[in-house]
């Protein structure tokens, strides 16, 4: 009966074991990919909220810049465009005064 119980244990123990290292590695995986997709989600975030603080103070820029240079210019315009960027590109020189006549006679 020992003879017979003992083969049994393990034969059984020995497919507990597999299936344990199974379920483990399943596990293992899983928490590794839960990781990865964290991390992957937090340097996304990160990402997107540098590039919003960046845009934000490259507008900020623009806008005093072009407020302190040529004030009055940039208030006609900003007040009579609904366009907001085309505003903040208005006083700059150069190829863009082509743009801005343009631009102030089909308004």
């Amino acid at each position: 009966m020992d003879q017979h119980h003992s083969p049994n244990n393990s034969i059984s123990s020995g497919s507990d074991s597999g299936s344990s290292s199974r379920s483990r590695l399943v596990v293992v995986v899983i928490v590794v990919v839960a990781g990865a997709v964290v991390v992957a989600v937090a340097v996304i975030v990160v990402v997107v909220v540098v590039v919003v603080v960046v845009v934000v103070v490259v507008v900020v820029v623009v806008v005093v810049a072009a407020a302190y240079l040529r004030p009055q210019t940039y208030f006609a315009v900003s007040i009579s465009s609904p366009a907001t960027t085309l505003a903040l590109f208005y006083p700059l020189p150069g190829w863009m005064r082509t743009g801005r006549s343009v631009f102030a006679a089909s308004v």
